[in-house]
């Protein structure tokens, strides 16, 4: 399997195959010098291949009485609809069109331009020692970012841990140019220690500098939909905590979720659980599972429309 695409995105399968860690790489970037490298040479049977195409309008789907609407003002920031898929070893959810490539030592998520990325990624029962910080500092220098520079750095509290044992938490928040490109990527590490060795866990999202601001607001929601759906195929995975970033704060949607009248429950309701203004629906229709940005909800309708059928309501999971 190849290694980075165009923007350095991808590195997870080579981190594997040379260093052992499983642990994914590079972010991406606006272009603005030197030579791009092929993107990755496929996926694993099943999974997504060639790009359908651009992300659908977000829609509306759902179970309460039409609100007073208050704007009908574009939001501040577009944020696609995310489609709920499910790999050999994990679930996630991502934008129609993007791309991904698991592994047993975790799954990375791009778009086809390569400038936008998320991932998580696992090592387990490993020999030595380590912290979150140096995870950190080892996955950037494999993935190829010789100038890394820290915008915020900060240690997490402490998360319960399998046998007690407590998981030590770091997060970075970094400027970078890999291969010309302009980028800006957030990576937050866990580590849980035991006598010899230790267990590991990545996450991380990244895009070009200059789409930071919005395309923050939205990535995060990917990397938070992760989970590990096949723990016996992944030797003890069951054992590892996923480490989730920080939620986004970006008041100005929250004031346009209000102004277009969603309900104070809906909003809490919505950035629960690290989904970043994004509520799940399903559609009646297919039994797709959709996160559905906030600012898509339909209050004339008092619901969600499924972005590929307009016509179909969608509704919560379960119902």
């Amino acid at each position: 399997m190849s290694g980075a695409a165009g923007v350095g995105l991808l590195r997870s399968a080579a981190i594997v195959a040379a260093a052992a860690w499983g642990i994914l790489g590079a972010a991406c970037g606006d272009r603005d010098a030197g030579p791009s490298t092929p993107p990755p040479s496929g996926a694993p049977s099943g999974t997504a291949g060639t790009p359908s195409g651009g992300v659908p309008a977000g829609g509306g789907g759902g179970g309460e009485t039409a609100p007073r609407v208050r704007t009908s003002a574009p939001p501040p920031v577009v944020r696609p609809t995310l489609v709920r898929k499910q790999g050999q070893y994990f679930a996630w959810s991502m934008p129609a069109g993007w791309q991904f490539n698991e592994t047993a030592n975790g799954v990375d998520i791009y778009a086809p331009d390569q400038k936008s990325g998320a991932g998580v990624a696992v090592v387990f029962n490993y020999p030595g020692s380590t912290t979150p910080e140096q995870i950190i500092d080892q996955v950037t220098e494999l993935a190829g970012i010789r100038d890394p520079r820290t915008v915020n750095e900060q240690r997490l509290p402490d998360v319960p841990g399998y046998g007690g044992i407590p998981w030590t938490v770091a997060e970075r928040d970094f400027r970078y140019t890999y291969d010309g490109l302009k980028a800006r990527r957030k990576a937050t590490a866990a580590v849980q220690s035991y006598g010899n060795g230790f267990h590991a866990a990545m996450s991380y999202y990244a895009c070009d500098a200059a789409g930071w601001k919005d395309k923050s607001t939205w990535l995060v929601a990917i990397v938070n939909s992760i989970v590990v759906t096949n723990p016996r195929q992944l030797a003890g995975l069951d054992k590892v905590t996923l480490p989730k970033n920080n939620p986004m704060d970006h008041s100005a949607l929250s004031s346009y979720w209000r102004d277009k009248g969603l309900s104070e429950d809906r909003i809490f309701q919505g950035q629960r659980e690290g989904m970043m203004g994004y509520e799940e629906m399903k559609s009646r229709d297919t039994g797709t599972l959709y996160q559905m940005p906030l600012e898509t909800y339909d209050a004339t309708r008092g619901g969600y429309r499924n972005p590929d059928n307009p016509a179909e309501m969608l509704v919560k999971p379960g119902e």
